[in-house]
């Protein structure tokens, strides 16, 4: 949630315009589409355990990347392209692993569980987020 919620102000802290912030937000909409589709095609073919572990490790790459690498507008749109492309697409891999262990026959019921753990994991790291800059 750090890249919902604190990007734009992070960006704008370090000196960036704020429409850095809005076009970063937007790049990773629009390529979220694109990482969602082909996850859930790469699913189809390869291993999705194998391929969230990959999603996740790449993630952790282009996060630290971003965060100790020289900060400019294009590396922040290359940022907000690469976490586009991955961000989402966990989302067919995690939901295909769900239906694959327990069944489709409770498989919203399954989801909204998954869904409701990531939910309070995503308001920690947001809320400690602001604790630890304020």
């Amino acid at each position: 949630m750090f890249i919902a919620v604190h990007l734009p102000g992070y960006l704008f802290d370090k000196g960036l315009a704020v429409q850095v912030g809005t076009t970063v937000l937007a790049l990773v909409g629009l390529f979220n589409i694109v990482g969602t589709y082909t996850a859930g095609w790469m699913g189809g073919i390869w291993s999705k355990p194998k391929l969230l572990t990959w999603l996740y490790l790449i993630r952790g790459v282009v996060i630290t990347a971003f965060v100790y690498l020289p900060l400019s507008p294009v590396s922040a749109y290359l940022f907000g392209i690469v976490m586009g492309l991955l961000w989402l697409s966990t989302v067919p891999l995690t939901n295909g692993i769900v239906a694959s262990v327990f069944g489709v026959r409770h498989l919203s019921m399954l989801g909204g569980i998954v869904f409701l753990f990531h939910q309070l994991g995503s308001f920690m790291g947001v809320w400690l987020g602001g604790y630890f800059m304020t």
